[in-house]
């Protein structure tokens, strides 16, 4: 994973494989073929939350001290801005 432009790569939570809709409304609709990550594959990273759009977007973060003192902040907007997922 690499961090470019102070930006983070992004990562879209769930079971489903995103639908071009999906991709569009978070504005990457020109993305190749799609990748599953496992919790495994997280495991020196912390994920915090990266918005809401169709689904839930989320940012990953190197695990560190910087990453941790977000990590607060990030469970109560979760949890101020969450919005069932869409069918």
């Amino acid at each position: 994973m690499e961090q470019t432009q102070n930006r983070n790569q992004m990562i879209i939570l769930g079971s489903k494989t995103p639908t071009a809709q999906d991709w569009a409304a978070a504005g990457v609709a020109q993305r190749g073929a799609d990748q599953a990550i496992t919790i495994r594959d997280l495991a020196s990273f912390i994920v915090l939350c990266g918005g809401f759009n169709r689904r839930p977007w989320r940012k990953i973060f190197i695990f560190d001290d910087e990453a941790l003192a977000h990590f607060p902040a990030q469970i109560a907007s979760w949890k101020g801005n969450y919005r069932p997922p869409m069918p």
